[in-house]
């Protein structure tokens, strides 16, 4: 529904949504995290399908990197935000260097910088030298075929994500998408409907019961 908010078709916000769910399968992402990450980056990109390739790939970068879950979360936070806005600053490039330092690395000498250049290639973009536009492509192109001996973004994220708590996660997010699964089945507008008939009929009980005790009172 956010998403059809931003001016996307039904079946396009499905896709993104059905592309979205394949590519954290197996990874300690929740659906509802990265969806989230693509509501920021959507409004600034050609198409919904490119944010979507670019969410996935930024995703799998964070993973790679090998930090804790809320250093990947505020790096994902931040930087999504940033490319809705047009362009890092570079505070946000830092954030991005703590979260995953190597594949940030890789991301600048995919562009032609040299090792530990990537704030030469952060200097460019803010000064308009280098589009961001370059910066974003190769995100998604790491993401597929990696760099020489740099394995794919997507591959260096699952071997990333290999440990117990990984496995932990994985569990959490299966039941969750279960739960998705069964109420998407039942309908969203029946349950919702359920819902607030049942909130009603609670608040129409504690009124009558309120009543009928301030009348007892008063007796």
């Amino acid at each position: 529904k956010v998403m059809t908010n931003l001016g996307y078709t039904t079946e396009e916000a499905a896709a993104a949504i059905k592309t979205l769910d394949l590519g954290v399968r197996g990874l300690p992402t929740s659906l509802s995290g990265i969806a989230s990450a693509l509501q920021n980056i959507a409004p600034s990109s050609k198409s919904l399908s490119e944010a979507t390739s670019l969410t996935l790939a930024l995703n799998n970068a964070l993973l790679a990197g090998g930090q804790s879950a809320d250093i990947q979360a505020t790096a994902m936070t931040q930087f999504s935000q940033a490319i809705s806005k047009g362009k890092p600053d570079m505070l946000e490039w830092r954030t991005l260097a703590v979260a995953m330092p190597g594949q940030l690395d890789q991301i600048a000498q995919s562009l032609g910088y040299g090792r530990g250049e990537w704030q030469k290639m952060a200097g460019d973009v803010s000064d308009g030298v280098l589009p961001f536009e370059k910066v974003k492509q190769a995100i998604v192109t790491l993401n597929k075929d990696g760099l020489g001996q740099f394995p794919s973004f997507a591959e260096q994220a699952k071997n990333a994500s290999g440990g117990l708590n990984t496995a932990l996660t994985n569990a959490n997010t299966a039941i969750t998408r279960g739960i998705a699964n069964v109420i998407q089945a039942l309908g969203t507008t029946q349950i919702t409907g359920a819902i607030v008939a049942i909130g009603n009929a609670c608040k129409e009980g504690f009124e009558v019961d309120l009543q009928s005790r301030t009348e007892w009172e008063s007796d």
